[in-house]
């Protein structure tokens, strides 16, 4: 099914609109240097303070954007390695207080179940895409073992219902999708994100995750990042997925 053409909508954060004002405000700084100079050459004015002055603003002008501005900056992506326990608490940072949404893109789910688990945390919404059984049996791994995996997919499956029974999580959806997959990604209130990928190995059933990486909405680079992870999900959450097979 041929999924509609999608306009999207940029936000814009306010660490994207003080990036811009300081980079537009570089002709003014530019300009007031240049009345400075100016002044110091063709104006004989006594005082050197009065001569120095725009120059003195100018200077002055960059150092209060670069306070107001720095502590909206971070690195929009961090790499973890190994420890995905490390991104997950990475990504969720201060959204902890207050997890509106999570969309949550995994093979069985089991390590981010594991970790969610065990915070005191209560989540509003989450949709959680999954493998499909099928896809799980056409997966390049070793045969052996893709039937334990759609098991403990089974079994993290019926742990997530529990947290909805315990109130923890208010509204859950699970979906399948029948492709393999090796990546794996979570979106915190469409702020912040965890991702990774599989190692792709015959000999490896698919859980081994290698490289972890946390994502914050910061600057133009952490939004697209952020904003693409969403869309990816939405599409194939809405268009190219199915519900449980019970």
């Amino acid at each position: 099914m041929k999924a509609p053409k999608k306009h999207r909508i940029k936000e814009t954060s306010l660490a994207e609109l003080l990036d811009n004002v300081e980079k537009n405000a570089w002709p003014i700084v530019l300009l007031l240097y240049a009345i400075a100079a100016w002044i110091a050459v063709f104006v004989d004015i006594p005082t050197l303070s009065l001569k120095i002055l725009p120059a003195v603003a100018a200077t002055a002008l960059l150092g209060v954007l670069r306070l107001i501005t720095l502590p909206q900056r971070g690195q929009p992506l961090r790499a973890h390695g190994h420890k995905f326990d490390s991104a997950t608490d990475d990504a969720i940072g201060q959204e902890s207080k207050k997890i509106e949404r999570i969309d949550l893109w995994a093979y069985t789910s089991i390590k981010y179940h594991s970790v969610l688990s065990n915070k005191d945390i209560h989540i509003g919404q989450m949709r959680i895409l999954l493998m499909s059984p099928e896809a799980i049996r056409n997966a390049p791994t070793p045969e052996k073992n893709r039937e334990s995996v759609i098991e403990e997919q089974h079994v993290v499956i019926e742990n997530w219902r529990k947290l909805q029974r315990e109130g923890r999580i208010r509204s859950l959806e699970i979906r399948q999708y029948d492709f393999c997959s090796h990546l794996h990604f979570m979106v915190i209130n469409s702020v912040s994100a965890q991702l990774g990928f599989f190692l792709l190995d015959p000999a490896r059933t698919g859980t081994d995750i290698p490289r972890n990486y946390s994502v914050y909405r910061v600057g133009v680079e952490g939004q697209d990042i952020v904003l693409d992870l969403s869309t990816y999900f939405d599409d194939v959450f809405k268009y190219y997925s199915v519900p449980l097979v019970e």
